[in-house]
């Protein structure tokens, strides 16, 4: 727990989409029927679903899709609120620690100094985001 809220913690792949299930016990479910998911990383933790049905007395899970944009340990604030009565029924903590994708393939390219030269790299982009690293800034 950090300050008091219960933690969730997720490994992840930079630019891959990971399903977690967030459980509610039974004592936040007491009067509510229907709730919302709300993030405080929008772009990095987004529900599954808009509303949640809650049955009162019953555990209850919440889907969320995470997908990090960055190599590095993310903080995400996640409030689940009642629609009737409107009230805060959990907040929980998520912890994302995202890692980089597998590199499978590394191309070594010479090119001459003060040369314009053409070169064609074959690339499959199965991760839906591409990074491309060089020694020369310019």
């Amino acid at each position: 727990e950090t300050y008091g809220l219960p933690a969730e913690r997720v490994n992840a792949i930079v630019g891959v989409r990971t399903e977690v299930d967030i459980r509610l016990p039974p004592a936040a479910v007491v009067d509510a029927r229907v709730a919302q998911l709300w993030s405080s990383l929008p772009s990095m933790v987004e529900p599954k679903s808009p509303t949640l049905s809650l049955v009162p007395g019953r555990n209850a899970a919440v889907t969320a899709g995470v997908c990090a944009a960055a190599v590095g340990t993310h903080e995400c604030l996640l409030h689940i609120v009642g629609l009737a009565p409107r009230r805060l029924l959990a907040a929980v903590l998520l912890l994302v620690s995202a890692s980089a994708p597998p590199v499978q393939v590394a191309h070594d390219v010479v090119l001459p100094a003060g040369e314009s030269v053409r070169r064609v790299l074959p690339f499959n982009n199965v991760w839906e985001r591409c990074s491309v690293r060089s020694s020369n800034p310019a």
